[in-house]
């Protein structure tokens, strides 16, 4: 059984609590269908709790929902029971409504880190808030806190209330892996919340990037992290720094109070954390964290001798109205790009339910970086309806890395990863062309998943290699004989059509239907139009389970 959902956390009286429950075979691990009556919850607690109703979903085989609310405060105890089988009970506080308790909406939390160290203690700042943003003074709310790893296992928590309007929390991670903090107050979570970290042995992000080259007279510095990128205000940034000696060409062995972070900007900044990488010699975590909004110019200090500045641009945190990092998605981001032409995406922001926002200015930041570490210049237009287009040009051949970030908080899928060719074509072995058809006028071999399913958003993929009927020989003929027919429930949302410039007569045919739904997909070769295939196109949905 896969269990989740607000009912396994905290609740407010009179506000019905959700549980979401995905049952499958233990042996196949597919969904498994069971009947209604046999899915129900068993909860105890202080009070009578209204009867659980129970719903099944017709889209996903094997997924219920089940909705509860009790009748008085206190810990309840909740189970799910399949059949026979039942999980582990769950502690979930419910609380009654109390006036002048701070506001779910607008309160903050502060001190966070994006990665910690299993084993360690962290250490992290609930700043509640009154509607209208203002600070709360006073103390006394009901606070719930849950942090739960991957396994759904919970790590103990404490909280300690400074009766100022900030409570300091503290919990030491168990296991390597995502973490998800559930933060609530009265039963009701923050607009933040669930807030995603990372645990690993020593806070050092998995398959971190040192593409950032500096030096200073004595030291070469590779070095990565989001925090010579942007950062928000009230969330530490990282530095990740591989120093090497110039003279000697070996890892540096410094202790960590030599190596230090100089950051000037719009206000001073307190000092930054740095540890030194106990199982990579060289290696060094900074961690940063400015008080007040702004470009400042970030520098790596070693031996007293700091690096070239880097601007790095700090957020506030947006206005609760403002889109989420966790549902925002970015659509028609191509997976190879040709050199030195313009290139555009659109950023469709979301609010934390997943819905569209039709309304503009959330503050979206996105940084196009090669695999040298140069960066692209960046254009982004807000069309005013929740919909960003983002324009650049790679100028760079190779990987290229493209990170979105929300005032400061990187997407759920970001970064985003493409590849830049001389003419936006994959390399032909790169191409797998498993379907050969025979036109009027010529042999044609065909792949990629655009001739099976989509996502909608996504950007499809077909490969086409044009060959003579007679000799089997690549013809070079001109893109604009090349077409896509994609009958549907709606138009293309876009259509390119890209040759190579290495292999006469290979293209790559890149398209994006506006609505899900069965299509209808033909191949056009100059008056030649192969057999349609039925290409399924499903809605981008974000997992709630």
């Amino acid at each position: 059984l896969s269990v989740g959902g607000r009912g396994l956390k905290s609740g407010q009286l009179g506000k019905p609590a959700t549980v979401y429950s995905k049952v499958k075979d233990k042996k196949t691990k597919k969904p498994v269908s069971v009947p209604v009556e046999n899915v129900s919850l068993d909860i105890k607690g202080p009070g009578p709790v209204i009867a659980a109703k129970v719903l099944s979903s017709k889209a996903h085989p094997g997924t219920y929902v089940l909705r509860y609310s009790p009748e008085q405060p206190g810990k309840y105890e909740v189970t799910v029971l399949v059949d026979k089988d039942h999980t582990k009970p769950r502690e979930v506080s419910w609380h009654a409504p109390v006036s002048g308790t701070a506001d779910p909406a607008t309160t903050d939390v502060r001190g966070l880190p994006a990665v910690v160290a299993v084993g360690e203690p962290i250490n992290f700042i609930v700043d509640v808030k009154k509607p209208d943003s203002s600070d709360k003074a006073t103390g006394g709310d009901p606070l719930d806190i849950k942090v739960i790893n991957d396994d759904g296992t919970e790590c103990p928590v404490s909280i300690k209330d400074t009766n100022n309007g900030e409570y300091l929390v503290e919990f030491t991670p168990t296991r390597e892996g995502p973490i998800d903090l559930d933060v609530a107050v009265s039963g009701v979570p923050l607009a933040m919340s669930p807030l995603h970290i990372e645990a690993t042995p020593e806070s050092i992000e998995k398959d971190v990037e040192y593409n950032i080259e500096l030096e200073t007279p004595k030291y070469k510095i590779k070095a990565g992290g989001k925090g010579l990128k942007y950062g928000r205000i009230g969330r530490p940034a990282t530095i990740y720094a591989l120093i090497f000696e110039k003279a000697s060409k070996k890892r540096a062995t410094l202790p960590p109070n030599k190596v230090n972070l100089v950051a000037n900007g719009p206000t001073a900044v307190p000092p930054a954390k740095v540890r030194a990488c106990k199982s990579v010699a060289g290696v060094y975590i900074i961690r940063y964290a400015p008080v007040a909004k702004g470009v400042y110019d970030v520098a790596i200090s070693v031996d007293g001798a700091p690096t070239k500045t880097r601007p790095v641009k700090w957020h506030e945190k947006p206005p609760h109205t403002a889109a989420s990092p966790v549902t925002t998605d970015v659509i028609g981001l191509e997976p190879v790009l040709p050199l030195k032409q313009p290139t555009t995406f659109t950023i469709l922001a979301k609010d934390p339910d997943g819905k569209p926002k039709t309304v503009g200015g959330d503050p979206f930041d996105v940084k196009v970086v090669s695999n040298d570490g140069t960066e692209a210049p960046v254009k982004i237009e807000d069309n005013g309806n929740g919909q960003y287009v983002v324009e650049f040009t790679p100028n760079v051949e190779g990987p290229l890395c493209v990170d979105v970030n929300l005032a400061g908080v990187p997407l759920s899928a970001s970064p985003f990863e493409a590849n830049i060719t001389p003419d936006g074509v994959e390399p032909l072995p790169e191409i797998n062309l498993d379907t050969e058809i025979d036109t009027p006028h010529y042999k044609l071999r065909l792949g990629g998943d655009g001739l099976k399913s989509g996502l909608v958003g996504h950007v499809g993929n077909i490969f086409l290699k044009v060959l003579d009927k007679h000799t089997k020989k690549p013809l070079p003929i001109p893109a604009e004989k090349v077409d896509l027919i994609a009958k549907g429930p709606a138009p293309l949302d876009s259509l390119k059509i890209r040759p190579s410039k290495k292999y006469p007569g290979t293209f790559a045919i890149r398209y994006t239907p506006e609505k899900e739904g069965k299509y209808d997909v033909s191949v056009v070769v100059d008056r030649d139009e192969t057999k349609p295939r039925e290409v399924f196109w499903h809605p981008h949905v974000p997992t709630t389970i």
